[in-house]
């Protein structure tokens, strides 16, 4: 999905225009790249993969990397840390609310002061438990920056009526990273 500025999605060898709102779906293992349209506007676009095990293969280079490993935000100690936030949904009969929440709201995380990257995982084993992993640059964009906006009131009345209880939030630090 574009959020800003114009792209030029290029999928197998077709250009297609692109403006704010525009969405694709490219299939797996399909050739593709998005190209800013404008040498003086910024484009952002948020996109999503069907399995946190994906990778991306670079074109040029015919480089394999799992996508999980492209975001390593980690520069030292006191620097920029990867925190996710994980989120437990728990009310029968409203998956496809919530899911659909996640995706109205994707453009309010990503908008905000220091999201780099959002995914929605559903937990295979209990399917009425959701993971909404979240990228901070630091835990204080999180927990003061996102917290204190509108955008997290927002947030909070397009999934709040699907929560069974608070939701449980946690934040984590990579460690180590493999593959």
């Amino acid at each position: 999905m574009v959020l800003d500025g114009r792209a030029i999605a290029e999928i197998d060898g077709v250009q297609h225009e692109l403006g704010p709102n525009d969405t694709t779906w490219i299939p797996a293992n399909v050739p593709h790249r998005f190209i800013n349209a404008s040498a003086s506007e910024p484009m952002r676009i948020f996109w999503i993969y069907a399995s946190i095990d994906a990778t991306r293969t670079m074109i040029a280079t015919g480089e394999e990397r799992a996508i999980d490993a492209e975001h390593d935000h980690q520069q030292g100690a006191g620097g920029v840390c990867d925190h996710r936030g994980c989120r437990n949904h728990r009310q029968a009969g409203s998956e496809k609310v919530f899911e659909d929440g996640v995706r109205q709201a994707a453009p309010l995380f990503l908008r905000a002061k220091g999201c780099y990257g959002l995914s929605l995982h559903q937990v295979v084993e209990t399917p009425l438990v959701y993971r909404l992993v979240v990228k901070w640059e630091t835990l204080d964009n999180h927990l003061v920056d996102f917290r204190n906006s509108d955008d997290f009131q927002a947030w909070r009345r397009l999934v709040g009526s699907c929560f069974n209880g608070a939701p449980i939030v946690t934040h984590s630090e990579a460690v180590a990273s493999y593959g």
